[in-house]
């Protein structure tokens, strides 16, 4: 059967603040206060545990970084309305200047180790948390980190801005159009405090991936207690609960994401396959007809709806959703295999080698 999905309780103690963030304010303007702030928090989070000299080391190469992008910048005479610009031309020293690339997700430290090499590469977050940082300094209008399901990006006042986009070209987009581009939207802000969540938030994923269930479940919590009200958060704190076998508290988990954002399929999806832990049939087809409710294209959903008819011996009904699930993914191999099992049950023998003879196919294709 699928398992649960990342979007990629009680709270837990939470260290003290990072002395960054504790600074008596300068003389100087709001945007020369914390002017690594973002991105220097972010590697400490990442670096947690590591040696003071360690950490330093990757401080002082942040802050050359973007002390290097602001000066390029500063000296182009990018003001604080100068949005698109501005956009451009980061655009610009990110991936023809600096030669760097897009990789898929990484920490931050990751792309220090490897700067000097052909393989230096950025994930839309430490792009945006660098971009935020330089932005941050020329006082970039309406300048925000806008945090959507698996992505980070940056807007302004009137645009939009993919930090992880090579060509100036395609990287804007007009901030009118956000909706479109992305209808579920965690969390767009300025806030220090609060892009810390995203990072824990990342690094819980990380963990959960590894298979570090309790620490995955430790940084989900400190990213909840940093921003209560990302739903995120809370369905992600349900999967690594559902790992540990704590299907009750990843129910209320789910719960807790769902009513934050209603229309979350996969919230449904997952906290069904929790009801199904728990023996309770029933409730976990009520949330697979939610989450196809709301997203008609979760072949997952589709899957595992049937996969509980077949248990609770609707065989045809299983049939169905198989069929729908192989519509949307018709390389989804075990679709195919227990198809082959209702059909038999239902006597439908040809049915069945059809489906296991595809069943063969694909798996000895992967």
């Amino acid at each position: 059967m699928g398992g649960i999905v990342f979007q990629l309780s009680s709270v837990l103690p939470f260290e003290e603040p990072n002395p960054l963030l504790s600074m008596k304010p300068s003389k100087t303007s709001q945007a020369e206060e914390y002017k690594y702030a973002a991105g220097e928090t972010r590697l400490r989070i990442e670096l947690e545990g590591k040696p003071k000299e360690v950490i330093e080391s990757y401080v002082k190469k942040y802050r050359e970084l973007c002390d290097t992008i602001y000066g390029i910048l500063k000296d182009l005479g990018i003001g604080q309305n100068d949005e698109k610009k501005f956009i451009i031309e980061t655009s610009s020293i990110l991936y023809s200047t600096l030669n760097l690339k897009h990789l898929g997700r990484a920490f931050i430290y990751d792309f220090f180790d490897k700067i000097d090499t052909k393989d230096a590469g950025l994930d839309c977050d430490t792009s945006a948390f660098i971009v935020f940082d330089v932005g941050r300094r020329l006082e970039i209008c309406g300048l925000e980190i806008v945090d959507v399901p698996g992505h980070s990006f940056i807007r302004t006042e009137k645009y939009g801005f993919e930090t992880t986009f090579g060509s100036p070209e395609d990287c804007i987009f007009p901030i009118n159009d956000l909706k479109m581009h992305y209808p579920v939207i965690y969390m767009s802000t300025s806030d220090i405090v609060k892009m810390q969540s995203i990072t824990y938030s990342t690094r819980g994923v990380a963990k959960h991936i590894l298979g570090d269930y309790k620490g995955a479940i430790d940084d989900f919590n400190k990213s909840i207690r940093l921003n209560p009200a990302c739903a995120r958060d809370y369905s992600n704190l349900g999967c690594s609960k559902n790992e540990l076998g704590d299907f009750e508290d990843s129910i209320a988990d789910f719960n807790e994401a769902i009513r934050r954002n209603p229309d979350d399929s996969d919230a449904y999806y997952n906290r069904a396959s929790s009801k199904l832990d728990l023996g309770n049939h029933k409730g976990a087809i009520a949330d697979y007809d939610e989450a196809i409710r709301l997203n008609p294209e979760h072949y997952a959903a589709f899957f595992n709806r049937g996969f509980v008819k077949f248990e609770l011996g609707d065989y045809k009904g299983a049939i169905v959703d198989y069929g729908k699930s192989l519509k949307l993914d018709p390389k989804y191999a075990d679709s195919y295999y227990f198809r082959a099992l209702a059909r038999e049950r239902l006597g439908d023998l040809d049915g069945f080698d059809e489906d296991m003879k595809m069943y063969g196919k694909l798996k000895s294709d992967q």
